[in-house]
């Protein structure tokens, strides 16, 4: 969705820009004018989607419990997993919360380090809430 929202937006603005003859220079023009008018403009829409793509790769679960056999290579979520014990009779849950915490700080940390962007994201694509 993000992918074909951000090159529609993009090739109506590259057309209206050529359109415009702003950029004369047939060579130089189309860089100048991707790094100094589309770049700012989807900076928002590019850093809420590096912030879900992280997520995506953090939080899986299915492909290191298929594809990772060694204990000593398994994902954190996969070791949060283990933790639990079969029918949840022994399981240690402040331990198993604890880990929780811990794998959601990476997710929380690059979400306040981007968190202008993706406000600036909504305010530019007009949603409102």
């Amino acid at each position: 969705m993000m992918k074909g929202e951000a090159k529609k937006n993009f090739n109506l603005e590259a057309y209206r820009m050529k359109e415009s003859r702003v950029f004369r220079d047939p060579v130089h023009g189309y860089f100048r004018m991707y790094y100094s008018i589309f770049l700012p403009l989807m900076k928002g829409a590019l850093m809420t989607q590096l912030i879900l793509w992280f997520m995506g790769i953090w939080n899986d679960y299915l492909a290191p419990t298929i594809f990772i056999q060694n204990e000593k290579w398994f994902t954190l979520q996969v070791v949060i997993r283990s933790f639990n014990s079969y029918y949840a009779v022994n399981s240690d849950y402040p331990l198993i919360m604890a880990a929780s915490v811990l794998a959601i700080l990476p997710t929380l940390l690059l979400f306040f380090f981007f968190q202008r962007y993706i406000i600036e994201s909504l305010a530019v694509s007009g949603v409102k809430g």
